[in-house]
This record gives C-alpha cells, structure tokens and sequence, in this order.
C-alpha cells in the first residue's frame, strides 16, 4: 500500500512543480493577467471529482493484493501521463477553466491522444486506488463521481475554448477524444 501512497505523493508533486513553474513564469503572481474567459461551471465538476477521490480514499474495505500490480502499474503510467501533460501546457497550466488573451491551443504531446490528459491520469489514479482499498460498490461510485465531475468540466473547458478558438479547435475536438481514447 506504501507503493501506492508513494504514487500519490509523485502525481500530486507535479501539480505542485507545475504550479510553481506557471506563478514563476507569470512573475511570481505579482502581475494580473488579462483573461478572456473563466467558465464558473467547471467548479461544480472540480467539486465532483475531489468527492470521488475522497470517497475512494477513505472509504476502506477489504484491501485487494490481488490487484495490487494493476493498480499499481496503472497508477505508474498516470504519474507518468499527467507530467507530460502539465510539462506540455506549460505555462498555460490552470486548475480551473480559465482562457487568457496570450493562450495557445496545444495540440501536441498526450494532447495529440486525448484533449484532457490530465483528466484520464487522474481518473486512473482514482479507480487505481479504489480498485485495490474499496468495496466494488465504492469503488464504482468514486470512479462515477469522478466522471460525473470530469464531463462537467471538460464541456466547460471545450466551451471556452471553442469561443477562444474557433476555427481551429472544432476540428481539434473532432479529430481527438475528450479523456479516453478513441471514444468521441
């Protein structure tokens, strides 16, 4: 269980690295930015999805040894993904939905998979973690929560984006899966 802790710790130290690149990109956070849009919705999803973290992380039942080198792996391929993710954003890298007047469509890297890589690798890191420490009823609860919560934000995310973008990012959507590839 150490292991999956650990993996925990490493997913959540890249938001941590990404957030200190982002604020040290933008002057330490002592300069404004101009933003062209913040979708409000996508706070409700944030808050949908932390219930299903929470509810998968201290919700115990039986642990699941058994299960321990999926989740594992699963979960060491997560990591992996949401880095890539937040390195590739950049200094575009936000927790909640918002578009600014300098943004960038970024097309390439996972974003060339999936539009929001950091939603998959999160939600693996989710259903990792409950597959091996939560009853199955838990554990599909939690993963739906996180679900309900992630479709909530990305048609925030799509639809600022879409506004921001408009020639270029209807055939991004198009063309690459929301969170899980290939399914439009």
């Amino acid at each position: 269980m150490r292991w999956m802790i650990g993996l925990w710790v490493a997913f959540f130290a890249g938001f941590v690295a990404g957030h200190l690149r982002v604020r040290r990109a933008r002057g330490g956070g002592s300069t404004r930015e101009n933003r062209v849009r913040r979708e409000r919705s996508s706070d409700l999803g944030m808050a949908l999805q932390f219930s299903g973290m929470l509810l998968a992380w201290f919700w115990r039942g039986p642990f699941r040894a058994d299960l321990l080198p999926v989740a594992f792996v699963t979960g060491a391929i997560c990591v992996v993904l949401a880095w890539w993710a937040l390195f590739t954003l950049g200094r575009h890298w936000r927790v909640q939905a918002v578009v600014t007047d300098d943004h960038e469509l970024i097309t390439s890297g996972p974003y060339s998979w999936v539009r929001h890589p950091v939603y998959t690798a999160f939600l693996g890191m989710v259903a990792s973690w409950a597959m091996v420490a939560c009853p199955l009823g838990v554990f599909a609860t939690a993963c739906g929560l996180f679900i309900a919560g992630t479709e909530i934000r990305i048609a925030a995310e799509d639809r600022i984006l879409g506004e921001a973008f408009p020639r270029q990012f209807p055939e991004y959507r198009r063309s690459v899966s929301a969170y899980v590839p290939w399914l439009r």
